[in-house]
C-alpha cells in the first residue's frame, strides 16, 4: 500500500513498481516523509525523478525494514 501512496503523492503511477520495491525495503515513515517534502515543493516538473535523486542522496540515513 505504501508504494501506491508514494506513486500517488509523486503523481507517477507509471513507475509504481519502483515505489513498491522501495516500500518493501525501507521504512514507511522515511519514504512518506521524503515524498511529502518533494510533493510540497514548487517549481518541480518531474516529482518522481526529484524524489529518486533525493532518495539516492539520503539512502544511507534511511531505516531498512529487512
Amino acid at each position: 500500500m505504501t508504494g501506491l501512496m508514494l506513486a500517488d503523492l509523486l503523481r507517477d503511477r507509471a513507475h509504481k513498481h519502483i515505489y513498491l520495491k522501495l516500500a518493501r525495503e525501507y521504512s514507511e515513515s522515511d519514504l512518506l516523509g521524503l515524498a511529502k517534502d518533494v510533493a510540497g515543493r514548487k517549481g518541480i516538473t518531474n516529482y518522481g525523478a526529484y524524489f529518486m535523486r533525493r532518495f539516492q542522496q539520503l539512502r544511507g540515513t534511511m531505516r531498512r525494514t529487512m
